[in-house]
């Protein structure tokens, strides 16, 4: 299956919006498969500033077909990277931030429940430039910049149910939890929410927000 996405608006460590391409490759599900399957999932990103991420990740899910909602379990693991470029007028190089993930996930005709957690790997922290920050008496007051990867965990809740008169329109909502932290002090602790209604087959139109300590 392939997909494609667009994003706009502030996100948890993300100032600007997004389009995203997709391809899930798997078996297709029917009663044939009974001892679980493998799957791939890749994603590339590419946000309005021009800066690149990617997804590359994979896993293996088992249908209990014998649950009311054919329930299928997983398990799935990747590796993440974000290209972060200084802010204008800053001078120094570029740097990719890489990490590495873990999921485990329950997903059904009625609700999913999804955890993550991940895990930095290689370079964490860029140091560049000087920014003045105030005076004390005569003396100039500056301050170091840089950009720091987080590494942490997050999990989801959600449900589907019909929108509509006649039910006429797919929804689903969703809520959940995160806690992002870093090896000098900085963290993020917050929850968010999600609704997306499926209009026609094949398209969906969502809203998401959320409140932490950090990046709100």
């Amino acid at each position: 299956n392939a997909m494609t996405r667009t994003t706009q608006g502030d996100g948890i460590g993300n100032n600007n919006g997004y389009s995203t391409v997709g391809l899930l490759l798997g078996t297709p599900l029917d009663r044939s498969i009974s001892s679980g399957f493998f799957f791939m999932d890749l994603r590339g990103h590419i946000e309005n500033n021009g800066n690149i991420a990617y997804n590359l990740g994979g896993g293996w899910r088992m249908i209990d077909w014998g649950a009311s909602d054919k329930g299928v379990y997983g398990i799935h693991a990747g590796f993440d990277g974000r290209r972060y470029e200084c802010q204008a007028a800053r001078t120094c190089k570029e740097i990719t931030f890489n990490w590495f993930n873990l999921g485990l996930e329950r997903l059904g005709d009625r609700f999913d429940v999804r955890g993550n957690a991940y895990f930095n790997a290689g370079k964490k922290r860029r140091e560049y430039g000087l920014t003045a920050v105030g005076f004390e008496g005569n003396d100039l007051l500056v301050a170091r910049n840089y950009a720091e990867a987080f590494w942490g965990f997050d999990g989801e809740v959600g449900g589907r149910f019909a929108l509509g008169s006649d039910g006429g329109f797919k929804a689903y909502a969703a809520l959940g939890g995160y806690h992002f932290d870093s090896y000098h002090g900085k963290y993020a602790t917050g929850g968010r929410a999600r609704l997306e209604i499926e209009p026609v087959s094949f398209v969906s139109l969502g809203v998401n927000g959320s409140i932490d300590s950090r990046f709100d």
